[in-house]
Parts: C-alpha cells; structure tokens; sequence
C-alpha cells in the first residue's frame, strides 16, 4: 500500500504537467497583429495562476473551472526582431521563439492558394534571391479541408468553432518561405 501510495505521489506532477495545453495556433516564428491587444488562451489546472510574457510585458489570470484561461497583453507596435513569448504556470513552462509583431494577412481562395512554391517554374532562380526574414508562412489544415461536393458530417460541423477549426499546428511556420 505505501509503494503505491509513493508512486502515486511521485507521477502527481506529471498528471498535473500533462493537464496544462496552450491553442495550437501559436508556433514559434509566429506574427502577431501590431496595435491589437495579445492573446494568449488554452486549458489548464482549474484555480491555477497563469502568467504569459512578451516584450517585456508579463500578464496573469486564474484558471477557470472548466480548464481555460485567456491572457491579455497589451498591444505593440511593430517589432523588427523576433522575441520570446512564454507561458508558465505551477509545473508548466513553454516559450516560443522568434515571434513578430506586425501585419498578419490571412489568404484564402481556391486550391491553387497552397501551390507550393518549390513546384514553380522559376523556384530556382528566385529562391537564390530571396531574403525576407521578416516574412512568416503558416499553411495549416483546417476543418472539411477536404471535403468537396457533400455536406459536412456532424463530426466536422463540430469542429467549425473558434477553438478547433484548425487542425494542430498545421505546418510549422518558418521565417523563410522558401524553406523546404
């Protein structure tokens, strides 16, 4: 009974650790709109103490009971050097690296919007040439991404809200489009 009871106590940080999640839509090399507030939501330890620092500027909140949080830092301008941006909590920490502050342009359209650009005919010449650091590309997938002609299934339609149209991180961002 007392090895079990010492095991128990010995994983409890661990169960607590893997209770701690942050949107999947924040990614290092992320972009984040200039003059609007930040912010920063997932799930966590009800009654927990989250804390999220960007640029020198640190913000908290409380774990709600039903496991989310929402953290509001204020807005920046533009920033023409990535920085950290970290989440930490009571047996928790993440950081994402090299995140901007700037003009975020979503783009949507049809198929031809995720030609990639290795498969252009001029790819070659133009990646030698190529240098736009500031320039991030996230392209992830996203709910009935591809389902085509036939109504969504109740399982797709339930995930056409905020919190998880997206799916995961989708590919990562990167500050150079042309990456492979």
């Amino acid at each position: 009974m007392k090895v079990a009871g010492i095991l128990l106590w010995l994983a409890l940080p661990l169960s607590l650790g893997a209770q701690w999640n942050i949107a999947p839509v924040f990614s290092d090399y992320m972009v984040l709109q200039r003059g609007q507030p930040i912010s920063v939501w997932g799930k966590g330890v009800p009654g927990e103490e989250v804390a999220v620092a960007f640029s020198g500027k640190t913000a908290r909140t409380e774990v709600s009971p039903d496991s989310s949080w929402l953290v509001v830092l204020p807005p920046h301008g533009v920033a023409h050097a990535g920085q950290p941006l970290t989440i930490s909590a009571r047996g928790f920490q993440a950081a994402f690296r090299e995140v901007l502050v700037g003009d975020v342009w979503l783009c949507f359209g049809q198929s031809n919007m995720q030609w990639p650009m290795q498969r252009e005919m001029h790819y070659p010449q133009e990646a030698q040439e190529l240098n736009q650091p500031l320039l991030r590309f996230l392209n992830p997938t996203y709910a009935g991404e591809q389902v085509f002609g036939v109504p969504f299934t109740d399982s797709i339609v339930r995930k056409m809200t905020p919190a998880s149209f997206y799916q995961g991180n989708g590919s990562a961002a990167t500050p150079r489009l042309s990456a492979p």
